[in-house]
């Protein structure tokens, strides 16, 4: 066969065929393997990129820096091929071709149609860039034999996201690609939605201090803050978190339009004094990114989100001017620090603890109208609320203990003994002797997520922390 037959420059029809495969350990993945020469290949297949505006397809944004270590390792003998993965839309599965006994299948794609390339974005690009130089070097890239697994069912977002575990993909857009499409767990994909959609708020408002400063996907990466890290839900981080935000919003029976004007309310109190606004000066703790560090963004969220559960304490929809005003109060005195000495370890969180405790103080019931409940009252109001440690209790459930610099709670258990038995056979009764013996009470705490609980690498956050 002549070099001019393998490397026409176009193809009119190119057709994926195999064997009928089926990955079926647990569920059932069908596929078929090929292989098939560059030139050919290269025409019908195609990245389909996801963003957080564009979210219908899936694979990431091109890295300039590893496009240009793989033309370089090819260049220079160093690359091992491997396989590219290809999936199917419902418009190619509704052309498969299966022979009568359904063990092969064959698809044939026309001039112009493209089936969706979910890995190997990065070398397609590779081969195209070293394809470029022309003559002799061109019809070598084509005449490469590619070996290709087409996937013949399945999400093709869900195979995206499973062959990038474990790959140094950007968090945001995976974290983004899960939340779009619905693959978190049940248990967790409501508090995911609700902060994720407040984010979005908050990132459109050019009024708010996360204007435009938000990183959703990979396409965004000159936005500071990740979604990733404002969407954590590691305990000590929680009230630094719009997951932990929309704990309290679900909670308060509220959305992510409310919890984002929460966040918008805190800020905008602070603008209310010159000596509040001095918080936010240059190199203070609360100073936003991207003229502060990251930390003064995740202390805007947990100003926004103290707010939130007051509200909710409260039983009211909105602050008031007094909630307002007790917030910038309170920040002046507890909050006037400087960033570089609140980044990490404990220095980062003591801050707000000290916030914390005396924002809601004036929740906590005094002895005189302890003494009045009853103890069929459990309405949730400003007269019912068990506190620990100068915290509400039920807000240290809704969220944590250690997200409010307090130990876990403790409770008397009463321990009763047992009556032994006679040898006789004859139970003698004991009288119960009450014992006290400290037993943990466990707020409701949750798994951490693995995939999304680290902080994102430095290059990505833009900072040490």
């Amino acid at each position: 066969m002549s070099v001019e037959l393998l490397t026409r420059p176009k193809v009119d029809t190119a057709k994926f065929e195999g064997k009928v495969l089926d990955w079926n350990l647990i569920g059932s993945v069908k596929y078929i393997s090929g292989i098939m020469r560059y030139g050919r290949l290269r025409q019908f297949v195609e990245a389909d990129i996801f963003s957080i505006d564009s979210p219908e397809g899936e694979q990431r944004q091109l890295n300039e820096r590893k496009v240009k270590s793989l033309v370089k390792a090819m260049k220079a003998g160093k690359y091992v091929p491997t396989t590219f993965s290809i999936g199917t839309r419902p418009v190619h599965r509704d052309r498969l071709e299966y022979t009568e006994t359904k063990k092969n299948v064959s698809l044939i794609l026309e001039e112009g149609e493209k089936a969706p390339l979910l890995d190997a974005n990065h070398r397609k690009e590779a081969l195209e860039r070293i394809r470029a130089e022309g003559g002799n070097t061109t019809r070598a890239v084509d005449n490469l034999y590619i070996p290709y697994i087409m996937y013949l069912d399945g999400d093709t977002r869900e195979f995206f996201l499973a062959l990038q575990d474990g790959l140094p993909v950007n968090k945001a857009h995976m974290f983004s690609l899960r939340t779009q499409n619905d693959f978190f767990d049940n248990k967790v994909k409501g508090f995911y939605q609700l902060g994720n959609d407040a984010a979005k708020i908050l990132h459109n408002d050019s009024y708010s201090c996360f204007g435009e400063q938000i990183r959703f996907d990979s396409s965004s990466t000159k936005y500071r803050l990740s979604i990733v890290t404002l969407m954590t839900k590691k305990e000590t981080d929680l009230i630094f978190s719009l997951y932990g935000g929309a704990k309290i919003a679900i909670q308060h029976k509220k959305d992510a339009r409310w919890l984002a004007s929460m966040v918008n309310e805190a800020y905008n109190a602070l603008t209310a004094t010159d000596e509040s606004m001095a918080l936010m000066g240059q190199g203070k703790l609360l100073q936003p990114a991207p003229d502060g560090k990251n930390i003064g963004s995740y202390y805007m969220i947990a100003l926004g989100n103290s707010l939130a559960a007051r509200c909710w304490l409260k039983g009211i929809d909105e602050p008031t001017e007094e909630d307002l005003e007790l917030l910038m109060e309170t920040a002046i005195a507890n909050l006037d620090k400087d960033a570089s000495m609140h980044t990490t370890g404990k220095p980062k969180y003591t801050p707000y603890h000290e916030f914390a405790q005396d924002f809601f103080a004036d929740l906590e019931p005094s002895l005189a109208e302890q003494a009045e409940m009853e103890d069929s009252e459990t309405d949730i109001s400003t007269k019912m609320l068990a506190f620990h440690k100068g915290i509400p209790v039920p807000l240290i459930n809704c969220l944590s203990a250690s997200t409010f610099g307090v130990e876990k709670m403790v409770k008397p258990k009463l321990k009763r003994k047992k009556g032994r038995k006679a040898t006789s056979g004859i139970k003698i009764e004991v009288e119960a002797e009450n014992e006290e013996e400290d037993e943990v009470v466990r707020p409701s705490v949750h798994v951490d997520d693995p995939d999304f609980d680290e902080e994102d690498n430095l290059k990505e956050r833009g900072e040490t922390e």
